[in-house]
């Protein structure tokens, strides 16, 4: 649930630091959340870009930054 939610989604360094204080099914004690992801058996992996990159690619998926997929996890 936790990938799913952020999977192809873009998010500032801050934003994912906290991700750390959260708490879900898999997640790897004491490793940062932007080194482990979604922790145990997560094979997704993170691809840092420019300001100038993610602001293109928000244009043009008309997304915002810092927001989750629309999943329903159970």
């Amino acid at each position: 649930c936790f990938c799913k939610r952020r999977v192809n989604r873009i998010y500032d360094n801050e934003f994912m630091a906290e991700w750390n204080a959260h708490s879900w099914r898999g997640k790897k004690p004491g490793v940062d959340v932007r080194i482990a992801l979604g922790g145990y058996n997560c094979r997704h992996i993170l691809s840092w870009m420019t300001d100038e990159a993610a602001e293109l690619l928000l244009q043009r998926r008309e997304q915002q930054k810092n927001t989750y997929n629309p999943v329903i996890c159970r």
